[in-house]
């Protein structure tokens, strides 16, 4: 294989032309920079956890499938020596449209690829001494951005991720293990008394995860741009309060059959819920002008419990009080109220 030239002019007045001043090395690191992408970062961790050695199998042909594609465009390359050939190949067989959509689609994956690429590099450095030594890039027990908190009825710590639209169980020693991926932007997350594990994507899905791992579609709401808050009564009925750009937000109540109402509806930027024992939920949201704890009773009563304008997220402790959560600090309030106990 001979070298490309290094220089050919372009025609004197330069106009309509450009000018060819790529060598080879130059075309060896652009080629490579298009090659190798998140793929060789996550394509073998998650190919070796779906088929483990088996996933070979499919390197292999991967790496056929993509020989014959660069031949291909080598070969057009060759016949049509012209800029752009990823929107102009198909401009030049199918037609305009053809060409708009492969242009615009080779875009978009240019511009998206590059948050992928950095989840992943970030993944891979996090397991190096030095990046833990001088870098906090993911929590001690492997999560990245962990937003939703749930325990099973053993006691087991499930936490979401949403960066990963993952869930990881994390053992008394600190480890995380995958539990289940594929949530979405994965935000709240809440057990039933049966085991069940109910994970709000807050694009709007809400996910059932049996305690078999099998995974279904329990509703869908309006999605949030914030993220989704959950909680069980009971019954098995599944509350949830999604903040949204509205000021007449709702707790919305989902039934075990995935029948979905509007339980409450009337609070600005709902955050956070928790149950007690008399079935009163409360939660941190925007009530008649007044920001705080809010408690809605059963009959659908809304009272302001608690005042304070930076309250985010709300539980109940084994000891009868109030864990009250803000922007920048973590309380304890006694008001005399105690947490429903589910197993």
């Amino acid at each position: 294989m001979s070298a490309p030239a290094e220089s050919t002019k372009a025609p004197s007045d330069g106009a309509g032309h450009l000018h060819r001043t790529i060598g080879f090395w130059g075309l060896m690191f652009v080629s490579l920079g298009s090659i190798i992408g998140s793929g060789w970062l996550l394509g073998a961790l998650g190919a070796a956890q779906t088929a483990g050695p088996a996933s070979l199998i499919s390197w292999v042909l991967a790496a056929a499938m993509l020989a014959v594609l660069a031949l291909i465009y080598a070969e057009l390359g060759g016949a049509y020596p012209v800029a752009g050939g990823t929107a102009r190949f198909p401009y030049f067989a199918f037609g305009t449209l053809a060409g708009f959509t492969a242009g615009w689609s080779a875009w978009l994956q240019a511009v998206t690829i590059a948050p992928i690429e950095v989840e992943a590099s970030i993944q891979y450095l996090s397991n190096t001494d030095w990046a833990k030594e001088h870098l906090v890039m993911l929590n001690d027990n492997g999560t990245l951005n962990a937003t939703g908190l749930a325990f099973n009825p053993e006691g087991d710590l499930f936490v979401t991720s949403r960066a990963e639209g993952n869930v990881y169980r994390i053992d008394e020693v600190g480890e995380s293990t995958l539990y289940a991926e594929g949530m979405g932007v994965a935000t709240g997350a809440a057990f039933d008394a049966e085991g069940n594990l109910f994970v709000g994507d807050r694009s709007g899905t809400i996910f059932k995860i049996n305690p078999d791992r099998q995974i279904f579609v329990h509703a869908t709401l309006e999605p949030s741009p914030a993220a989704y808050h959950l909680a069980v009564n009971a019954t098995g009925t599944l509350f949830v309060t999604g903040p949204t750009l509205s000021s007449y937000d709702a707790i919305w109540a989902i039934e075990p059959n995935g029948e979905t109402r509007a339980w409450y509806r009337g609070l600005g930027r709902p955050q956070g819920l928790a149950l007690d024992r008399e079935g009163n939920i409360y939660l941190a949201a925007c009530l008649h002008g007044q920001r705080g704890l809010v408690r809605v009773t059963p009959q659908g009563e809304a009272t302001l419990a608690l005042s304070g304008n930076n309250i985010v997220g709300v539980a109940f402790s084994p000891l009868g009080t109030v864990i009250v959560a803000t922007n920048e600090a973590v309380y304890e309030v006694d008001l005399g109220v105690e947490g429903l106990v589910l197993f």
